[in-house]
């Protein structure tokens, strides 16, 4: 695959991005979201020209998985970098391709003693889905060295986050799982609450504060809906807030502009308020 260092910067952010919402997922989600990680996978020919290399798809971790959930054991995988993302993948290949309504219970039961799910796929996270992201990671910096851009890139996992920090920078804790710094969002979305006028109606107060509830929930997202974005911004540019509040959006708008390029087109719609 031919490839330019502005496009595999981009596949190194969608895959960080994909990655992300994967580990962050919930278990009533976790199955539509591990289906899109293997789609967005599928979807990505530099991707798959490394999963391939290392043995693609192997129909024999289907026999596999069934005795082991039949035996109530943990799946075990190959110590072969190789050969584990080739068993992995096709492990998460086989289970999207069934019709589960949710994913496995029987799975989950031997990675951790607690009763609680959530805590059962977390362990399960650290102990299989982790080991392909490492791979894959891997991969993707190794072709970064060698077209020579970011020598430095590094792959840091925080909690359940996968970052890509590069030229020796740091990522904080405070950043979510796009690059974000979650703190200095939280503050310009505080920021707009208390610069809404005071003697606004109680109805365009309403209104002003929903709009804003489901603009912080998109942009902490990993995925926001820009329509939905772009609509909620609609909105809060036809209710005469006041100048300090257009001020503020224009300030959260130039700030987040940064990781979601399509804010840009809104900033103009407050610049004209002031």
């Amino acid at each position: 695959m031919e490839i330019n260092k502005t496009k595999l910067k981009v596949i190194m952010s969608k895959f960080n991005s994909a990655s992300s919402r994967l580990l962050q997922s919930s278990f009533d989600s976790y199955l539509d979201d591990l289906k899109r990680f293997c789609n967005y996978l599928e979807k990505n020919e530099l991707i798959m020209e490394y999963i391939n290399s290392c043995g693609g798809y192997t129909s024999a971790i289907e026999s596999h998985i069934d005795e082991c959930m039949i035996d109530g054991e943990k799946i075990s995988f190959s110590l072969d970098e190789d050969e584990e993302t080739s068993e992995i993948y096709s492990f998460i290949k086989v289970i999207c391709n069934r019709s589960y309504p949710m994913f496995p219970h029987r799975i989950l039961l031997q990675y951790s003693s607690s009763s609680e799910y959530c805590d059962k796929l977390k362990e399960f996270n650290h102990s299989v889905v982790y080991a392909l992201i490492n791979h894959i990671s891997d991969y993707l910096k190794k072709v970064g060295i060698e077209m020579g851009i970011d020598d430095n890139v590094t792959y840091n996992i925080h909690g359940q986050q996968v970052n890509i920090a590069n030229d020796n920078a740091s990522i904080s804790a405070v950043q979510n799982n796009y690059g974000i710094d979650a703190d200095q969002l939280k503050d310009l979305i505080t920021s707009m609450r208390e610069a809404i006028k005071p003697d606004l109606s109680p109805e365009d107060a309403k209104d002003v504060n929903e709009c804003i509830d489901v603009i912080e929930g998109e942009l902490t997202s990993a995925q926001p809906n820009e329509n939905r974005v772009k609509d909620k911004f609609k909105i809060l540019s036809r209710i005469d807030a006041g100048t300090k509040f257009a001020s503020a959006c224009c300030s959260l708008l130039t700030f987040a502009d940064k990781v979601h390029p399509f804010l840009d087109q809104i900033i103009p719609w407050f610049q004209s308020l002031i």
